[in-house]
C-alpha cells in the first residue's frame, strides 16, 4: 500500500511539473516579442512599432528591468539625433556657403564631419539597449 501511494505521488508530481512547463512555455510563445523589419511581432501578429517606437515601449511596462533600459536606449538615442541633425545642418550649409568664401566652408565641412562621427558611438549604444530592453522584457514574462 505504502509502495503505491509513493508512486501515485511521484506520477502526480511529475504530471504537474509538466503541465506547469507547457503552460509556461505556451505563456511565453503568446507573450514573447521579436522584431520584424518595422513592426514587432507579439503572439503571431505583427504590430507596427510606432513613432519612435511608442508602441513598443507601451509593451515594456511589464518588466521594470526593460522600462529602466528602454530609458538607457532614449538617452543614447537623443544624443545620437542631436549630434547627427547638427552635423547634416553643417554640411548642408557647407554646400550653401559661396565657393569665395573657402575657409568657412572647410569649418563647416569639419565640423559636420566631426559631429557626425561623435554620433556613432550614441548610435550603437542605444540600439544595444533597445536590444537588451526587448531581451529583460521576454525574460521576465515568466516571473
Amino acid at each position: 500500500m505504502k509502495k503505491s501511494m509513493l508512486i501515485v505521488t511521484l506520477l502526480s508530481a511529475f504530471l504537474f511539473s509538466q503541465i506547469n512547463a507547457q503552460t509556461a512555455v505556451e505563456k511565453f510563445e503568446q507573450e514573447a516579442i521579436y522584431l520584424s523589419n518595422t513592426k514587432y511581432v507579439k503572439n503571431g501578429q505583427k504590430y507596427p512599432l510606432g513613432f519612435f517606437s511608442g508602441n513598443l515601449k507601451k509593451e515594456m511596462t511589464i518588466s521594470p528591468a526593460a522600462m529602466a533600459e528602454w530609458g538607457q536606449h532614449e538617452k543614447s538615442r537623443n544624443k545620437f539625433l542631436v549630434f547627427y541633425g547638427v552635423g547634416v545642418a553643417s554640411l548642408i550649409t557647407a554646400l550653401v556657403i559661396d565657393d569665395d568664401q573657402e575657409a568657412l566652408k572647410t569649418g563647416f565641412l569639419v565640423g559636420s564631419l566631426a559631429a557626425i562621427t561623435v554620433s556613432i558611438p550614441f548610435a550603437n549604444k542605444s540600439e544595444k539597449s533597445y536590444q537588451k530592453a526587448i531581451w529583460l522584457r521576454n525574460r521576465d514574462i515568466l516571473r
